[in-house]
């Protein structure tokens, strides 16, 4: 199964931590290129809280990995912060950051929007080769020379950021449950991230399973 990162990324915003998905295809639906329409299906859906504890996998060490010009850092901390950072070459991104601690309220409205995105320039060759056949402006950001393509134009003036963002907790989430500690990460992709994950949990000092609390009332009356 492939391109699960934005449905796990809407799982773990949601705080839901116990569902069975099923599929028929070789890989998830795209939608409209971010996480929105998982959360507004998952919410509709209805959630229950459940009596069995949540599990954190709470880093006591820090762990880094570092890729070409990029690099991705696992630190201890009481929250669930992630610190994203991108610099491209273009005039409609730049340096980009951004900051979120899944702990908020707020996924859906502050990251769940923010779409893929994807250099005009470089669509043809990956059709080509069999990729992105499926791919267009309803499902992701595509710039030009000069920049965005999109008739809408940007859902947040830092959309490139936050979505590295949403795919950085799709992506850590393969690890079985929430990070407890602070994600920082310059020029993230899905190779670092998971590279990060492996340099984790390769050092057994520097985790563990935590049992905390299950999904708060006060949080499911706020996503209902």
């Amino acid at each position: 199964m492939s391109t699960v990162e934005h449905l796990l990324s809407a799982l773990v915003g949601c705080g839901i931590d116990n569902a069975l998905i099923v599929l028929d295809g070789p890989e998830v639906p795209i939608l409209d290129g971010s996480a929105i329409g998982w959360v507004e299906l998952l919410l509709d859906a209805g959630r229950q809280s459940q009596v069995a504890p949540r599990w954190w996998l709470q880093v006591l060490q820090p762990v880094r990995v570092d890729s070409g010009d990029g690099w991705a850092m696992l630190l201890p901390a009481s929250s669930s912060r992630y610190e994203i950072s991108i610099d491209f070459p273009h005039p409609a991104i730049g340096r980009q950051h951004c900051v979120f601690d899944l702990r908020r309220d707020d996924y859906r409205e502050a990251i769940a929007p923010a779409r893929t995105f994807g250099f005009a320039a470089q669509v043809e060759a990956m059709r080509a080769a069999g990729r992105a056949r499926g791919g267009s402006l309803d499902n992701a950001i595509l710039l030009g020379d000069e920049g965005v393509l999109n008739p809408g134009g940007l859902r947040f003036a830092n959309e490139f950021a936050r979505h590295k963002l949403l795919d950085c907790i799709g992506d850590l989430s393969l690890a079985g449950g929430p990070i407890e500690g602070r994600v920082v990460a310059e020029r993230p992709g899905h190779g670092p991230n998971l590279a990060l994950l492996q340099a984790l949990f390769s050092q057994p000092g520097a985790w563990r399973w935590r049992r905390g609390q299950a999904l708060s009332r006060q949080r499911l009356a706020h996503a209902a």
